[in-house]
């Protein structure tokens, strides 16, 4: 999984989700990640959940949920027919608020899915005129940009 990122030192393209790059060297400087996608899966978003216990990050093919301590993946989901642009979490909940890539078929850029991945079903969809730019849960409400 790969994009470009941005840190204190500068823009960093082509970054690959699992690795690490750092200006040290020594004994651990060479130890590989227990995890190495190279089948090509882009990173199109991440997003931190309501107290950053958790982020969800959209891919070209789905999301994956992370938890943050310890740090490890707690589950991913993958589709044949594209991505998500937009990955939000409730808490620690099982219902996300998704938004296709521009690529994703089945998921427009300008529709809302909120999905409960316990049920494995979408349980609410909005539909906006124009590309939806952000969306933030909150337990009762939801907002979002286009």
């Amino acid at each position: 999984m790969s994009s470009t990122v941005s840190t204190s030192r500068g823009i960093h393209p082509q970054a690959m989700v699992g690795s690490f790059e750092s200006g040290i060297s020594g004994p651990f400087s060479s130890i590989e990640p227990e995890f190495n996608d190279n089948d090509g899966t882009e990173l199109l978003c991440v997003s931190w959940n309501q107290d950053y216990g958790c982020f969800a990050a959209g891919t070209s093919h789905g999301f994956r949920i992370y938890n943050c301590d310890p740090f490890k993946e707690t589950f991913r989901r993958n589709l044949k027919s594209g991505g998500f642009g937009i990955v939000e979490m409730l808490f620690r909940s099982n219902i996300l608020a998704l938004v296709g890539g521009k690529a994703n078929s089945q998921y427009p850029p300008n529709k809302v899915i909120i999905w409960d991945d316990h049920q494995s079903r979408c349980i609410g969809e909005f539909s906006f005129r124009s590309e939806v730019r952000a969306v933030k849960l909150k337990t009762g409400s939801y907002c979002c940009c286009s």
